[in-house]
């Protein structure tokens, strides 16, 4: 009957650290291939990532299961400590193309450090399905033609947000005709208002002193009966 070795799963981060290890704190590891199911779905290991057995234990790269659960990883090198966040949340200074949060991929980081805040821009690309409630003006005094979205405070950990904006979760649709089309709005309104579950994608945090307005592009959308 052949048995099966059962290892004990531990996570490690490959990480370029200070000067060449020493000969007495090297160990013997071997290479060990295996599959990634992350919540049901298989991960191909990205090159640069591999998987080997130490001491009985199978060691992974834990960059590489974090950010496929959504999480994301940072190695502070001044405390010599590896940090996991898996909130929406984040904080502005350790943002980086690449990181992935809430789902989204950060494509683009333009930020500027001012006292306690950070301002500027961030960008993500990939899609999030958020619900909530719409208000479309014509007029508006200030924008001309507006549709806001405001997300409803149970799906709000669906969106990024730096950890020092306190505005409502919410965004301005950034091709408002398309929106007007998906949501049903007629297009002869002045103004209209509604409930719906819509899919985003171009996702960007604008945060400003002055009235600055995230904005997203309306992908689907699916409109409350009322």
């Amino acid at each position: 009957m052949i048995r099966k070795r059962v290892l004990p799963i531990v996570l490690l981060l490959f990480l370029l650290l200070t000067p060449a290890v020493r000969a007495a704190d090297s160990v013997k590891a071997y290479l060990f291939p295996v599959a990634f199911v992350i919540n049901h779905q298989t991960k191909p290991l990205q090159p640069g990532y591999s998987t080997f057995e130490y001491n009985n234990r199978l060691y992974i790269p834990v960059r590489f299961v974090s950010e496929g659960l959504g999480a994301r990883v940072r190695y502070d090198a001044t405390s010599r400590k590896v940090v996991i966040e898996d909130s929406h949340v984040f904080d502005a200074r350790y943002v980086n193309p690449g990181d992935r949060i809430a789902g989204m991929e950060v494509a683009e980081v333009d930020l500027t450090r001012f006292e306690s805040e950070s301002l500027g821009s961030v960008r993500f690309r990939g899609s999030a399905l958020v619900k909530g409630s719409y208000l479309y003006s014509r007029n508006d005094p200030l924008s001309g033609e507006m549709l806001r979205f405001y997300v409803d405070e149970d799906a709000s950990d669906r969106l990024p947000v730096m950890s020092h904006d306190n505005r409502d979760p919410g965004f301005v649709f950034e091709n408002p005709a398309d929106a007007v089309r998906l949501l049903g709005i007629p297009e002869d309104a002045d103004t209209a208002t509604g409930r719906a579950a819509v899919v985003i994608d171009d996702y960007v945090i604008r945060y400003d002193y002055k009235e600055v307005h995230n904005t997203a592009r309306l992908v689907e959308a699916y409109v409350q009966a009322k």
